[in-house]
């Protein structure tokens, strides 16, 4: 077997019926100073013993079986087994043109730039290419960044690239992700801010399929949320290096792809009230400050955009009633706040806003943790006779709070103020 200069590492985990037409692509390279790294996350199909199979009949290929631990530990734990000076990755559910890597490699290795770029094209579902290709060339580091969140010629994608495996190895070193939503744009944002430049070739060879498995399809979930995280971390860091255009780029992208993650989280508002609330101000700070106000038309989720903001006035004007019982029941002597949990977390911060904090937090039984914003949490059990008479705010869902009320009244404690009910997390 050659040299090894490209370790191509493809995480595995339940497709079996797509795996060998991957594996397949792969072998097909016409670059020959490959491995093939095939990382099976604990898959419970047959998508295991195939890739063993396959390790059997061809020296380039290398298994690593691990417990289920996500894409991107699938991803890490490839690079760790990595031979190759340059590193691909291929999700085990698509596959590639036999002269993409080779392609890649040839033109990272004239152009001496650190990463390589070659586009992708949709399959299964959707078909075709969404970019508008354009010839070969060598962009900085900036142009790069530019171009990818632009969309017109490639994307974030990690799987139509090649990169620097050492480079990439510390890239990810630095970087704390612990979902599989938002990796590849802060991987990539990460990876280019530092590199040397890129090399872009028109290949459109590595082919994405699109089917109902696929993570684009999969409905809302709270980890959805991380690429509105990700999305603020890049533009925090934009905006302080004055980089307008690419901050309005960026900006652009964050509406079109975070207005439908609030959106559908409409569905589950009593959950996620305060995350739907806070990505809406923040994504309209960040239009305002980048002018890019426009983008919210151009994303095609305007109609999206304003049931959102219709939904928070809702939430804001529940939360001034919140404040306003607050105030009007509580004199300046102290009280408790009885409750530790989400809704609590929600009615302190209200609390602090008008400049006012309980004495303590109560819970029913053993406390879980020692305190809560700054204020100590202890069991009801620990209450003294003399606080009998203190009013207790009882922030928590309804059916604790119908538990609570009897025993406070059994406890002859029966001044309080329900606000729980006022929560966006009711």
């Amino acid at each position: 077997m050659n040299e090894i200069e490209l370790s191509v590492i493809v995480p595995v985990y339940n497709y079996e019926n797509y795996l060998k037409t991957c594996i397949d692509s792969l072998i097909a390279q016409a670059f020959q100073e490959m491995e093939i790294v095939l990382v099976d996350d604990g898959s419970t199909d047959g998508s295991g013993r195939i890739c063993d199979e396959y390790a059997r009949c061809c020296q380039s290929i290398r298994v690593v079986h691990k417990e289920n631990g996500g894409l991107i530990s699938a991803r890490i734990e490839g690079i760790e087994n990595a031979s190759g000076e340059w590193i691909g990755f291929v999700d085990s559910d698509d596959y590639v043109d036999a002269n993409m890597y080779g392609s890649l490699l040839q033109a990272v290795r004239e152009d001496k730039t650190d990463i390589g770029i070659g586009g992708y094209v949709y399959e299964g579902d959707m078909v075709g290419n969404v970019f508008h290709p354009a010839k070969a060339t060598v962009l900085n580091s900036e142009q790069t960044l530019n171009e990818m969140f632009k969309g017109e010629l490639f994307n974030w994608s990690l799987c139509d690239k090649v990169y620097k495996k050492e480079w990439l190895k510390k890239c990810l070193a630095e970087i704390n992700l612990q979902n599989s939503y938002g990796e590849d744009t802060y991987i990539n944002w990460r990876y280019i801010s530092t590199a040397g430049g890129a090399s872009y070739v028109p290949l459109y060879g590595y082919h994405y399929n699109i089917h109902h498995n696929s993570m684009v399809h999969k409905s809302f979930t709270v980890q959805k949320f991380q690429y509105f995280k990700i999305y603020c971390e890049i533009l925090e860091d934009l905006i302080a290096k004055k980089k307008d255009a690419l901050a309005s780029s960026v900006t652009k992208v964050m509406t079109e792809m975070c207005l439908p993650i609030a959106y559908d989280a409409l569905m589950e508002r009593d959950k996620y009230a305060n995350e739907i609330r806070d990505q809406i101000r923040r994504m309209d700070e960040y239009l305002f400050v980048t002018k890019t106000e426009n983008a919210i038309e151009k994303s095609g989720h305007k109609g999206k955009y304003l049931v959102l903001h219709k939904d928070i006035k809702t939430i804001d004007e529940e939360i001034k009633r919140q404040e306003s019982l607050i105030r009007d029941f509580i004199s300046d002597g102290p009280f408790y706040v009885y409750g530790a949990g989400k809704i609590a977390e929600e009615v302190l911060s209200n609390m602090a806003k008008i400049g006012i904090a309980p004495e303590k937090i109560i819970v029913t039984g053993k406390p879980q943790r020692q305190k809560l914003n700054g204020i100590p949490i202890i069991s009801l059990c620990e209450v003294i006779h003399e606080d009998m008479d203190k009013v207790f705010v009882l922030a928590m869902n309804a059916s604790h709070t119908n538990e609570v009320l009897k025993k406070l009244e059994n406890l002859k404690m029966i001044k309080y103020l329900d606000v729980g009910k006022y929560s966006a997390n009711y």
